[in-house]
């Protein structure tokens, strides 16, 4: 959203003094010309947007300045107020607008004339800085020139552009701030148990708010894992520098909005041992502000707003139950290696039942769950088609006791079939389906060998469905509508480049087309559209014909749910918010899953992009693949917003991103010949 300005009044009382943007300076012999007169090029905030610029009037307009790098030759960071540190020295001072002609745009643009210099020696270096607010009362952000402008003195008639810029560098003073842990009862032996950590920060009009969290989990607390952040009650992005106990989290963007909470959840496995009370510790700081001014002792710096915080640790009872790998079908195999697992567990005393959890492929995430009875032979199977070496960790959780044990005695070594196999990705082994346009998806390897792919079903007899299909896609839809409902055999035929064929294991799905829930196929609005029941106590990936997936983790859901995933094209919602200037590469998506409006813990989506001829840029545009992100339309506020993380694979065209709540998502990038932020010039001539 634009920003709106209002004139600063001469006199009105702040904290510290405000620095305007007109110093006067006269020096001689060499005149200095700078500015930026090119609307491709128009210097723009960190939101996006053009600086404000009024050719009329100053005090409306953002400040820009011009600064000589001193003797190091070295851009320094400036104070927050507008000053300069080390041995820079300001020069002269704008404002965007200036000595604009009254019919052109003014935003992001100016030029100024001065000053004259002669103090400087052949070789000094010299740079453009710009301020998003016309005074130190306002402005919030800055942004330099990438490059240094050497001044030959002897040549007299120099000329620099420095390459794009923004304004998106933080600065401002430290603010104070309170902070709550809930929950802040806790009782023993309880697993992964989930805290929330709320800051409330009190922020003035020149407090330049929060972006850094560090909090010390206890000594005895185990496995501590950062699950989201969010702010005013909103997914934020961050990054997480978390080591063992100690959390630490840096917001992208400061919050700078007074009361607003901040919110840092996180999971923990609470001690083994009872305790009366257990400290816990917590420091708010602005990470920002510790790069570019000097923050005091208790000013949120690390050095003050330390909150302490006791959780309360009651003791509990029981004995660590026994885990027992019976068997497992194979320790290593060529893919497609399908392994099954028999694991029994024992919870005396009490005869409790169990939960067991299964981490397959050994990448801290579980993904199964199975509830079962004390002393009861569990089995589970799991598909491994990507060559590599697993160490397998199943636990186990005695549900009386929330005692635990675990096991990762067992690897599983998988290697690269040397002649061709295939298996089937979805359906999946007991899918139900229904609808006219049901996605079929199979894989094979090795992929020197694949020529060609079908997938065929039985009922009675083996039938084709559709034709073959040729890498690297190997997807199709399959019209179940005119089936009668019941269980059907299905899977994939592959055929290698001599002529032979493959069958995969074939698997058994039903046929339901009056589910409302497990369908698929153009929606009312001719959209392809499809619904699939989902559980909640194992990973599920569930995609389209088209590649567009989204992977739901174990532990995001507390139950049983249907996902949606629809392909929408191109949005109805113009490009703005922080995709504003970007290009709509019709790619939009809309991902949901019923009464799950924010997951428990994050959600992978891939949205596939058409680059046929592999020149890469998106069919029909001029958009850089590697300029794509994921962002997704927040209809509260009715723009877009940039997605946690976004990931392009250019190799197989698509990108992925991480995401903490679901909505309508879409791919927006920048043409190759466009460029983002603003640029500047400077040139000497002799006065």
């Amino acid at each position: 959203m634009k920003k709106s300005r209002q004139s600063t009044v001469l006199g009105i009382a702040v904290v510290f003094a405000v620095i305007f943007c007109f110093p006067e300076l006269s020096l001689a012999a060499v005149e200095i010309t700078w500015g930026e007169s090119n609307a491709a090029r128009a210097v723009k905030d960190e939101n996006g947007d053009l600086l404000i610029g009024n050719h009329n009037e100053a005090a409306d307009s953002d400040c820009v300045q011009l600064i000589y790098a001193g003797a190091d030759g070295l851009a320094d960071i400036p104070t927050w107020n507008g000053g300069v540190t080390g041995d820079d020295e300001i020069l002269a001072a704008s404002y965007i607008g200036h000595a604009r002609a009254p019919i052109l745009s003014d935003e992001g643009l100016w030029s100024m004339a001065g000053p004259i210099i002669d103090a400087y020696a052949v070789g000094s270096k010299f740079y453009v800085r710009a301020w998003n607010a016309p005074d130190s009362s306002q402005w919030t952000h800055y942004g330099d020139c990438p490059d240094l402008y050497t001044v030959t003195i002897e040549q007299l008639q120099t000329y620099g552009n420095a390459g794009n810029f923004s304004t998106t560098n933080y600065v401002g003073p430290c603010t104070p701030a309170v902070a709550e842990i809930s929950p802040i009862v806790v009782e023993i032996n309880i697993q992964d148990q989930a805290f929330s950590y709320h800051i409330e920060p009190t922020i003035g009009a020149i407090n330049s708010g929060i972006d850094e969290i560090a909090i010390t989990v206890p000594v005895g607390y185990s496995d501590v894992t950062v699950t989201a952040a969010l702010v005013g009650g909103r997914p934020a992005a961050y990054t997480d520098n978390s080591i063992g106990n100690t959390i630490s989290v840096t917001l992208d963007s400061v919050a700078n909005t007074d009361g607003a909470n901040i919110q840092v959840n996180f999971t923990a496995d609470t001690p083994t041992a009872a305790d009366s009370g257990t400290n816990f510790t917590s420091t708010v700081a602005n990470a920002s502000n510790l790069e570019t001014v000097s923050c005091t002792s208790g000013d949120g710096d690390g050095g003050g707003s330390v909150t302490t915080n006791t959780w309360t640790v009651t003791a509990g009872n029981g004995t660590t139950p026994t885990l027992t790998i019976d068997s497992v079908s194979s320790a290593g195999g060529d893919i497609p290696l399908q392994v099954t697992f028999e694991v029994t567990g024992n919870s005396e005393p009490g005869d409790n039942n169990l939960d067991y959890y299964f981490d397959y492929d050994g990448n801290g995430n579980f993904d199964e769950h199975v509830t079962e009875a004390d002393e009861t032979q569990i089995t589970t199977t799991y598909l491994y088609t990507v060559v590599g070496i697993y160490t397998v960790k199943i636990k186990a959780v005695d549900s009386g006791s929330s005692l635990t044990v675990e096991n990762t005695s067992t690897v599983i070594t998988t290697t690269q079939a040397s002649t061709l196999q295939a298996w089937l990705i979805q359906p999946r082994d007991g899918d139900t389906l229904g609808g006219t346009a049901v996605t079929l998806h199979a894989g094979a390897t090795p992929q020197n060998q694949i020529k060609r792919v079908k997938f065929q079903y039985n009922d009675g007899a083996w039938q084709d469905i559709g034709t073959w299909i040729t890498p690297p896609l190997l997807r199709t839809t399959w019209d179940v509508s005119g089936l009668a409902d019941g269980g059907y055999d299905l899977r994939a035929v592959a055929e290698n480049t001599s002529g032979g064929t493959v069958n995969s294991d074939s698997v058994t799905i039903t046929v339901d087309n009056s589910d409302p829930d497990n369908t698929e196929g153009p929606g009312n609005s001719g959209n392809h559209s499809k619904r699939k029941t989902i559980s909640k106590d194992k990973t599920e990936v569930v995609s389209v014909y088209d590649g567009t997936e989204i992977e739901v983790l174990y532990g995001t859901l507390a139950a049983d749910s249907v996902v949606e995933i629809k392909l929408t094209g191109t949005s109805s919602n113009a490009a703005n918010g922080a995709a504003a200037g970007k290009t709509d590469i019709a790619a939009t998506r809309e991902f949901s899953i019923d009464g799950v409006t924010v997951p428990l813990q994050a959600i992978t989506i891939k949205i596939p992009y058409p680059d046929t001829d592999d020149d890469g840029k998106i069919d029909g545009t001029n958009v850089n693949e590697t300029t794509l992100k994921v962002y997704w339309y927040d209809e509260t506020l009715g723009e877009w917003a940039l997605a946690v993380s976004s990931e392009v694979n250019a190799t197989e065209n698509y990108v992925t991103a991480s995401v903490i709540h679901l909505s309508e998502f879409g791919l927006f990038g920048d043409s190759v010949s466009s460029g983002g932020g603003g640029g500047c010039f400077l040139s000497t001539t002799q006065p």
